[in-house]
C-alpha cells in the first residue's frame, strides 16, 4: 500500500505540479459549491481511523490520506474566495496547454473514450461513479484520483476547445468497473 506522504499524482492536472482538488474529494469541476461539504463528510467519515475491520496500518494510511489530500483540498474548495482563483488557475492552466498546441493522450481507457467522444460521455455521472468506491480501497485511492485527474484536464482542455488528432489510439469499451461487492464503505 503506497504511503500518500510521498504520493505524486502524475497523470491528468497532476503530472503539471498542480494539486486536483477536485479529483481528491471525488468531484467534477462543474461540481456546486454545496457539494463540496456532503462529499468532503462522507469522505472524512470512511476515512475516519475507527471505522471497524481496518489493521493498524490501514488506519495510519487512512488517517494520512485525510490529513495530507482529503484536508486540504476541502480547505480551498469550501472557501468561495480560494474555489474561485483555484478554478481560475485550472483554467488558465487549460489555455497554457491549448497555446502549446500539443497531442494529449490520457492513459486510461475511461480517458480516452471522453477526450474521442466526449459528445457521448458523461463526465459527472462517469465522476460520481468513481468517487462511490474511491477511498474504499486505500492501496487503490491514489489510482483513482489520478483517474479522476486525467478525467478533469480532458474536461478543462474540451471546454477550452481541444480537438483531437484522428490518429488517437482506439479506445476500449471496457471502462471503469466498480467493486461494490468490496465495500467497506460508501462515499
Amino acid at each position: 500500500m503506497e504511503n500518500p506522504r510521498t504520493f505524486r499524482i502524475d497523470r491528468g492536472i497532476g503530472q503539471y505540479d498542480f494539486n486536483d482538488y477536485y479529483a481528491v474529494l471525488g468531484l467534477p469541476l462543474t461540481a456546486e459549491s454545496s457539494l463540496v461539504r456532503r462529499r468532503y463528510l462522507l469522505i472524512a467519515k470512511c476515512l475516519h481511523p475507527d471505522i471497524h475491520g481496518r489493521s493498524n496500518s490501514e488506519k495510519e494510511v487512512a488517517t494520512q490520506y485525510l490529513s495530507k489530500l482529503v484536508n486540504p483540498a476541502y480547505n480551498v474548495l469550501s472557501q468561495e474566495r480560494e474555489r474561485t482563483e483555484y478554478s481560475a488557475i485550472l483554467k488558465l492552466l487549460g489555455k497554457r496547454l491549448m497555446k502549446r498546441n500539443q497531442k494529449f493522450v490520457p492513459l486510461a481507457d475511461m480517458a480516452q473514450q471522453y477526450l474521442l467522444s466526449s459528445k457521448d460521455f458523461n463526465y459527472e455521472q462517469t465522476v460520481h461513479e468513481i468517487a462511490k468506491v474511491q477511498y474504499q480501497d486505500l492501496g487503490q485511492a491514489l489510482e483513482k484520483i489520478a483517474l479522476l485527474s486525467e478525467l478533469n484536464l480532458i474536461h478543462i482542455l474540451l471546454q477550452e476547445g481541444y480537438k483531437p488528432l484522428p490518429s488517437s489510439p482506439s479506445v476500449s469499451s471496457s471502462a471503469y468497473t466498480s467493486a461494490n461487492s468490496r465495500m467497506k464503505c460508501n462515499t
